[in-house]
């Protein structure tokens, strides 16, 4: 008896030993990185592989005259694209599908130093955005001014999220820096009525709406472009020569976990 209950509990305790190490196994496995793919609010994603496609399932594509691309972030050549300010370069697409409600991007970005040395303070300079007419719609556009000439730590980039009805959710930022790859995401947050903004995956700045019985919709027929803008040329407004990569827009929050892993540039190596 002594010895079948020994046997038994020497049987016990290796299966224990198994299964904890099987555990212990599977635990050690890493968790899949998300992918804007893997969010089923996602209205578009370029990726900019040698193409201007959208590889969301929305399937809406860009076009250019001549579209030019360099080298990206993990050093793939032709895999980023460039905004260079000419029409020809100027990346457009049919009517994007914004509609109401919350809304955030995800998108890596390059800003040209030298090509904005030399600007007037206050010099709008447009990335992209979706905007039909150049006065009170409903639109959103990314913008940059350069104040270098005064002190580089004031630099501001701009998101402008406007409605018709003059209702506005914009923040803005001071610090970015240039010629280096900066990951940034934004947040327009229709429940909280906060606007977010994260570069690197770290939240920079956060604003509350100026009215926050403001139902967010900015809905519009309006194509999206990269690198144009129906106001450039207003008040001496221009394009941001800059680079641009793996833009994500998306029509709901993004969580935590995807604002770490979309800054991961194991993710979103190309």
């Amino acid at each position: 008896m002594n010895f079948k209950y020994t046997k038994t509990g020497l049987i016990v305790l290796l299966t224990t030993l198994v299964f904890l190490s099987c555990s212990n196994d599977d635990e050690s496995v890493p968790t899949p990185a998300l992918t804007p793919l893997d969010n089923e609010n996602l209205l578009a994603y370029y990726t900019f592989e040698g193409s201007l496609a959208d590889v969301s399932t929305s399937q809406v594509d860009g076009n250019a005259t001549t579209p030019t691309y360099v080298t990206d972030r993990n050093g793939n050549p032709l895999e980023a694209y460039s905004i260079t300010g000419q029409a020809e370069q100027r990346f457009t697409t049919e009517d994007f599908p914004l509609g109401a409600g919350s809304f955030s991007t995800s998108f890596w970005l390059f800003i040209d130093g030298d090509a904005v040395a030399d600007d007037v303070v206050g010099k709008a300079r447009y990335i992209f955005g979706t905007r039909e007419i150049c006065n009170l719609s409903n639109f959103f556009n990314f913008q940059y001014v350069d104040k270098t000439t005064i002190d580089p730590t004031l630099n501001t980039f701009i998101l402008e999220i406007r409605q018709a009805d003059g209702g506005n959710a914009n923040i803005s930022t001071t610090g970015i820096e240039k010629d280096t790859w900066i990951h940034v995401v934004s947040i327009a947050n229709n429940e909280a009525k906060t606007t977010q903004l994260y570069f690197d995956g770290v939240l920079k700045e956060e604003v509350d709406w100026q009215s926050v019985s403001m139902d967010l919709d900015i809905s519009n027929t309006a194509p999206l472009e990269i690198g144009g803008n129906v106001c450039v040329g207003n008040n001496g407004a221009d394009v941001l020569t800059s680079f641009i990569d793996d833009l994500a827009i998306f029509s709901a929050v993004l969580t935590s976990q995807e604002i770490s892993d979309f800054a991961s540039d194991s993710l979103l190596a190309d």
